[in-house]
């Protein structure tokens, strides 16, 4: 799911690569299908997502670039909550966040892109709310790399 097709274009041409003989993925039913979504429709990802069965699947949501560094706190609370009521437990994600002062923040003076940089601290706590963890991050020149886990609602309402 992606706003543009050129992400998934390649990710369709990796797929690809790995699955040719002797690749690490020879042999191996994967594909990969592209869905025109914008995370300021979200229905469309509840609707989406309630089509599609969970019972063997590995869920790995992934936004770099993305809603985590161009999305309000609202977008993000809502994409995440339908990720959390939909996907399965063990459900991860991974994104990437820009830091508050980090050199990210030229582009919004540049070319006018409305980036919105954040804290790792604020960060955390917005995706708590909606029932998230950060699990592991990685500070890069241009942003913070974050790995995301489910967390219990219960610790969520504390």
């Amino acid at each position: 799911m992606d706003l543009e097709s050129p992400g998934p274009t390649f990710a369709q041409r990796a797929l690809e690569a790995l699955q040719t003989p002797r690749g690490p993925l020879q042999g191996l039913a994967v594909t990969l299908n592209y869905i025109p979504y914008d995370w300021k429709q979200a229905q469309r990802l509840r609707d989406y997502l309630q089509t599609l069965n969970f019972d063997k699947a590995v869920v790995v949501v992934s936004s770099e670039g993305g809603l985590f560094d161009y999305g309000t706190d609202e977008e993000i609370l809502t994409n995440l909550e339908i990720l959390y009521d939909i996907t399965p437990s063990d459900a991860v994600l991974a994104g990437t966040i820009t830091p508050v002062g980090g050199p990210g923040r030229i582009f919004n003076r540049v070319n006018g892109v409305r980036i919105v940089p954040r804290t790792l601290t604020d960060f955390e706590r917005l995706i708590g709310q909606a029932g998230w963890m950060v699990q592991e991050s990685i500070e890069q020149p241009m942003n913070h790399v974050v790995g995301m886990r489910k967390i219990s609602r219960l610790d969520v309402m504390k």
